[in-house]
């Protein structure tokens, strides 16, 4: 048998109960970031779920509740696990201007720890190693791309 560490040990400190709405709110909110982030309007995302764009709209908008059967076809459409909608819902909701807990976080703050805690799930030394080096070619990558993406070119017919 298997121990739950949230429900087999009293002395857990267990996660934040967020309201249903708000949890739809943040989730909808992951919907559109990623329907975004691949290019689909709603319209496209409704036609591949069988449903209109409409309902993709008040997925989004967080005033309809996704079903367990819509996010199992989310993931796959928006290639993603299913922990994309879910993780750091109780973060999200305390850096909402209208939360009255409402606190201040640095969104790349929030995006570093949420790396130091991807490289600490590594418990083997090597396996964070290969990360910080996979990190540190993305990020070397990235800035010979900026270097090498072709600057603007002044149109022939301007003139100083």
């Amino acid at each position: 048998m298997t121990n739950d560490i949230f429900y087999d040990n009293p002395d857990t400190v267990r996660p934040t109960k967020l309201p249903d709405s708000v949890v739809n709110r943040l989730v909808g909110s992951r919907l559109k970031e990623r329907r975004v982030l691949m290019g689909l309007n709603q319209a496209e995302l409704g036609k591949r779920l069988q449903i209109s764009g409409q309902q993709i709209h008040k997925y989004e908008a967080g005033t309809d509740q996704l079903s367990v059967s819509k996010i199992h076809e989310l993931v796959s459409i928006l290639q993603v696990p299913v922990s994309y909608f879910f993780d750091d819902l109780a973060a999200d909701y305390l850096a909402e201007p209208e939360n009255p807990d409402y606190q201040v976080i640095d969104p790349t703050e929030t995006q570093f720890q949420k790396y130091v805690s991807i490289y600490t799930d590594f418990s083997d030394p090597k396996l964070q190693k290969m990360l910080l080096e996979v990190t540190r070619l993305f990020a070397n990558q990235l800035k010979l791309l900026d270097i090498a993406a072709p600057k603007a070119k002044k149109n022939p017919s301007d003139k100083n």
